[in-house]
């Protein structure tokens, strides 16, 4: 048997698109970690950047390589105390294989492999409350793109006293695909262009350091997803 609940995570700064289950007894919604960091969180003139499932409203592709939370709302099960009573018991989420969604927290699971695979509202006691079915996909390019105004970067032009804030996205066919990466950059010439990780787990800010000449800027996230990118210093740019 069934009740109904809801059960709520703390602390998430994305947002969430409520999907219905297969079973039809619950909800499961997408949340991103970070709002800034994941493109199932952004808009463009309030149109999502990310396909959606035309029927259930979640992220069509979510990238590997990437955080994500999945929070379930609905009924639960119930079981039957030694007085005859029947309560409802805890429900968490879970997932029909690790080797493709591993856990990272707290509701929170990390895409390490392609593939569909299901994630379950599960009750304490072994009995299903609902799933749902995500797909995890391979990112063909990992696009450099400003924070703000989603333009991507393909080479940078600096002023020598000038300073660019950068977040990478991974994509597929050009497309965005939800999920947040985490991200290392590089300078090929520190002492020529200086980076600094900023509040985005996918982003960094870039100075140019006073001497002119052209370098290049490296980045790699997630499972190994990489780009490299020229930067010109001295030139006409910002």
């Amino acid at each position: 048997m069934h009740r109904s609940t809801s059960l709520g995570l703390a602390l998430l700064t994305g947002c969430a698109v409520g999907s219905p289950g297969e079973l039809g007894l619950g909800t499961f919604a997408y949340l991103c970690t970070d709002k800034d960091a994941d493109a199932a969180c952004a808009d463009e003139g309030g149109v999502p950047v990310v396909d959606e499932d035309p029927v259930a409203g979640v992220p069509a592709q979510i990238a590997v390589g990437t955080e994500f939370v999945i929070e379930y709302t609905g009924q639960r099960p119930t079981e039957e105390t030694a007085d005859g009573a029947e309560v409802d018991v805890d429900v968490f989420v879970q997932v029909a294989s690790p080797t493709l969604l591993g856990r990272v927290g707290d509701g929170a699971f990390y895409a390490r492999r392609a593939g569909d695979v299901a994630v379950i509202g599960m009750g304490v006691n072994g009995v299903i409350a609902d799933y749902l079915h995500l797909s995890a996909v391979e990112p063909d390019q990992l696009a450099i793109i400003g924070p703000s105004d989603r333009v991507l970067e393909e080479a940078i032009e600096m002023a020598t006293d000038g300073h660019r804030q950068l977040s990478a996205e991974p994509r597929l066919d050009d497309t965005p695909l939800a999920g947040t990466l985490h991200c290392a950059w590089e300078s090929s010439h520190p002492a020529m262009l200086s980076v600094s990780v900023d509040d985005l787990p996918n982003g960094a800010t870039i100075e140019a350091l006073g001497e002119p000449g052209t370098l290049e800027l490296s980045v790699v996230c997630g499972e190994g997803l990489s780009t490299t990118l020229d930067v010109t210093i001295g030139s006409e740019g910002t």
